[in-house]
Formats: C-alpha cells, sequence, structure tokens
C-alpha cells in the first residue's frame, strides 16, 4: 500500500513537472470526469465479463495441459491468514492499484506510444494497446494470471483510446478488483465453491 502511494505520488508529480495541462491530455480532468461516468457503466458490463470468462478458460486450459496453477492472487491468500487487514486490501486494490496502474500503463506507457506512432492510424491504436496490456500483464508476475490479465489490460487499453478518458480504465479496474475480492471473500464463507 505505502509503495502504491509514494510510486502514485511520484507519478503524479512527474506528469505535473512534464506539461502544465498533462491531466487533460490524458483524459483525467475534472472535465474528463463528468463525460466518463456514461461511459463507465457500459465498459464494466463488456470489460469483466471477457475478462472473468478468460479465467474460466485459462483455468480449464491449465487443467487440461496438468499445469498445476494458485487460484487466487497473494494478497487475497494473506487474507486468509490476517483477515484483520481487509480494508488496508481493500483500499490498496480498488483505489490505489487502479489510479496508479492506470496511470502508468494506459495514461503513461499507451499514451507515449500512440504519439510515438500518431501518423499510422492502425499502429496508432492497436499496437500500444497490445505493448501495455503486454508489459501490464508481465508486471504482475503470476504466470498463471498472465493471459487473463492481458485480456484485461487490452479492454482497459481500448476502453482509453475510445472515450479518450483515463477515468473509464481505472474505473473498470477497480470493478475487476473489487468484484475479484468479493467473490473470494464469498468463496472463503462458503457461499460457493
Amino acid at each position: 500500500m505505502f509503495g502504491s502511494l509514494a510510486g502514485l505520488g511520484a507519478t503524479l508529480l512527474m506528469l505535473k513537472t512534464l506539461h502544465r495541462d498533462s491531466f487533460a491530455r490524458i483524459g483525467l480532468s475534472t472535465a474528463h470526469l463528468k463525460g466518463a461516468m456514461k461511459s463507465v457503466l457500459l465498459w464494466i458490463v463488456i470489460i469483466l465479463p471477457v475478462t472473468f470468462l478468460s479465467m474460466v478458460f485459462f483455468s480449464w486450459l491449465y487443467q487440461v495441459l496438468n499445469l498445476h496453477t494458485e487460484t487466487e492472487h497473494p494478497l487475497l491468500r494473506m487474507l486468509t491468514q490476517f483477515p484483520q487487514l481487509l480494508p488496508l486490501v481493500v483500499v490498496s486494490a480498488v483505489v490505489l492499484a487502479p489510479v496508479f496502474e492506470e496511470l502508468i500503463f494506459r495514461g503513461c506507457i499507451q499514451t507515449s506510444l500512440a504519439m510515438l506512432l500518431r501518423n499510422n492510424l492502425i499502429a496508432r491504436r492497436w499496437f500500444p494497446i497490445l505493448i501495455s496490456s503486454g508489459i501490464f500483464a508481465l508486471v504482475h508476475g503470476e504466470f498463471w494470471m498472465m493471459p487473463p490479465l492481458f485480456v484485461l489490460a487490452v479492454g482497459l487499453g481500448y476502453s482509453y483510446t475510445r472515450t479518450g478518458r483515463l477515468w473509464v480504465p481505472m474505473a473498470v479496474h477497480a470493478a475487476f478488483n473489487g468484484v475479484s475480492i468479493a467473490l473470494f471473500l464469498a468463496r472463503e464463507a462458503g457461499l460457493f465453491t
């Protein structure tokens, strides 16, 4: 949590230092927030089911290939031993991580790549999404989760490209993490297996 806060602060400072309109350029102004709220629900309804279905598919594929995989993120596994950390995990996963990660992966990496490729319409749209999504999946470090995280990141990147508002992938990312935590807690409580 403290690492996320430090990274978030450093990223915000860097963006503010680079250009006085940096937040507006990446779709993170208050004016962009108003327009983003109209799109968030639509993108949640599109991206979350596709991502969770990809998780089911890859879990099935790993079983078919006889590959041992974990079933949840290490942070969630930690909650089984230390349930008192739930508020910190929720704040970290549902607020800090989506804001920090979307600033880095969509706001900085994807936007920078799109600016570099601004003369090529097809490459400008898809190359930055695919590269930033690949880096996003690799950085999370869990081999078994890399394909579904790549699927999630492509959805986040595409929603950002379509709306021009960084608020949208931030909100969808927060929803994904929140639903993941809720499903984990429901399973731990025995509501389903």
